[in-house]
């Protein structure tokens, strides 16, 4: 088995809310710190001390209506939703920019209004969440960054298709830092999802169980101009289960 230990906390993280076993999940991140910390030691070492962590959302407000780009509250919080333990991610864009997937998936509801723009939501379990900071890509490409990346994916898809897991559908979200373009984020965050979705159906899970969602910058929490080590904080690829 490729990497059980991460295999294993995939799994444990992703079923966990639904068989209700809190410690096994506990017992299981414990075993992968070991890994996740080599990987904080390497960007603290390369881009500093996190000392200085805040989150500067009314700078990020002002340099985004100086760039003329959309506010970050364009995007809804989340929400609870009538059914509990269910959340409501959603995130609004052009109506022109929706992909098809989004559209044609049953799990995703697309409304658009007069003005043009689109209003994409879905119901996720908030306590399956998996955020991933270490799936890395080549800059401005599709192209995983390095081997880890890639195998961190392979994890995911060994999970999925484990026979606790067979029966759940998961949304792929990519969530990109405020360097670039608006629109170009977006656009790139969308196809990286899409190319992780593609490696979990290479190796086994079932297309339908799979969405796809680019949230580019909109929920970056740090301006374009904060230090390296802050904007790696907003390029994640993060898992949900679907309700």
């Amino acid at each position: 088995m490729k990497n059980t230990i991460a295999s294993l906390t995939a799994l444990a993280l992703l079923a966990a809310p639904a068989s209700g076993k809190a410690d096994d999940v506990e017992k299981f991140i414990n075993k992968l710190s070991g890994k996740a910390s080599k990987f904080s030691k390497k960007v603290d070492k390369k881009f500093g001390g996190h000392d200085d962590h805040r989150h500067n959302d009314d700078r990020l407000a002002d340099y985004n209506r100086d760039r003329g780009r959309e506010p970050v509250r364009e995007v809804s919080r989340d929400r609870v939703s009538s059914n509990p333990g269910t959340q409501t991610r959603s995130l609004r864009m052009s109506s022109a920019a929706v992909p098809t997937s989004l559209k044609s998936s049953s799990h995703v509801n697309v409304r658009s209004d007069r003005s043009g723009r689109a209003q994409v939501s879905y119901e996720v379990d908030p306590s399956s969440k998996v955020s991933r900071g270490d799936i890395l890509f080549v800059k401005g490409s599709t192209r995983f960054a390095d081997r880890y990346s890639h195998e961190i994916v392979l994890d995911l898809a060994e999970a999925m298709t484990h026979p606790s897991l067979r029966h759940m559908d998961f949304v792929i979200e990519g969530h990109a830092s405020a360097e670039g373009s608006f629109e170009g984020n977006m656009r790139l965050s969308q196809r990286r999802a899409e190319t992780i979705v593609r490696e979990l159906v290479h190796h086994g899970v079932s297309p339908r169980r799979l969405v796809a969602v680019g949230y580019g910058e909109t929920e970056a929490r740090h301006s374009a101009y904060s230090p390296e080590y802050l904007l790696a904080e907003d390029r994640k690829v993060v898992v949900f289960r679907l309700d």
